[in-house]
């Protein structure tokens, strides 16, 4: 299908890791600079002929800004054929207890990994601070065998209010 997207002169320091579909530029703080609309193709990850062939598939990093669930219904084969690590970032308690309803019963369970938005070594060295945090969920299949990690269980966005370790540096 094609998405009207916003789109901009990409030389204009802001935090592009934020954009979404709906809210465009403007999803954490005001976009002041000038935006066009622009046309893109928008296809599933099962759909996808190049990602659809791989053999093995051990790992999926999403953070789509409020779509996560519509991602993974469009990822849902190549989730259950291959049962990848998945690293999701969800922001909002709606996405989260989705997510989490959603991957349980496809196997999976979450650990929150929890850390500060702000980094002073960003890609594009941008003076532009977003304070807060950013709540991602490791999600692993129970078939699969893992190293244990130290990571506070995801049960729900109501982990939160008990109080999760925010890191600064992760090892394994």
């Amino acid at each position: 299908s094609i998405a009207q997207i916003e789109a901009c002169d990409y030389s204009t320091y802001w935090n592009y890791g934020s954009f979404s579909l709906p809210k465009g530029f403007s999803s954490e703080a005001e976009f002041t600079d000038s935006v066009r609309q622009e046309a893109v193709e928008v296809i599933s990850l099962d759909t996808d002929p190049e990602i659809s062939s791989l053999s093995k598939v051990d790992f999926i990093k999403m953070d789509a800004e409020g779509f996560e669930t519509e991602v993974l219904k469009g990822a849902k084969q190549i989730i259950s054929k291959h049962r990848p690590d998945l690293f999701i970032e969800a922001n909002d308690a709606k996405s989260v207890d989705e997510i989490i309803g959603a991957l349980s019963q496809m196997g999976y369970v979450g650990q929150w990994v929890i850390s500060h938005r702000f980094r002073h070594d960003n890609f594009n060295r941008t003076r532009i601070r977003v304070d807060g945090f950013d709540r991602n969920i490791l999600f692993r299949h129970q078939g699969r065998n893992h190293q244990r990690l130290a990571l506070s269980p995801a049960r729900g966005y109501s982990d939160i209010n008990g109080g999760i370790p925010i890191l600064s540096a992760f090892r394994a």
